[in-house]
C-alpha cells in the first residue's frame, strides 16, 4: 500500500513530491523489483509521479509483468539515499 508524500511532510523532512510505499505484498511484482516499505517512487517509466492517483492512473498502460525502469528515493528515518531501479 502507499499514500502521498504531503506537503507538510515534504515540508519537515525535505522530501520530493512522489508516493511514499507502506507496505510491499509478499511475492508481489514490487517485492520481486526490489521495492521495500519506505521507498518514495518518484518516476514510472522516465513520467514523474507526484501522487497515488498518478501512479494508478499510469500502471493501467502497463501490462502485468512489463519491465519498466522505476526511480525511487529511500527514506528511513533521518536518512534519505538515492537509488534508481
Amino acid at each position: 500500500s502507499c499514500v502521498d508524500v504531503s506537503s507538510d511532510a515534504s515540508e519537515m523532512y525535505n522530501l520530493p513530491s512522489g508516493v511514499y510505499v507502506k507496505e510491499v505484498g509478499a511475492n508481489g511484482a514490487a517485492d520481486k523489483a526490489g521495492i521495500r516499505a519506505g521507498d518514495i517512487i518518484t518516476k514510472f517509466d522516465g513520467l514523474a509521479i507526484s501522487d497515488k492517483e498518478e501512479l494508478i492512473n499510469t500502471l493501467e498502460y502497463y501490462a502485468s509483468g512489463e519491465t519498466v525502469e522505476v526511480v525511487l528515493e529511500l527514506f528511513y528515518l533521518d536518512d534519505l539515499v538515492f537509488s534508481d531501479f
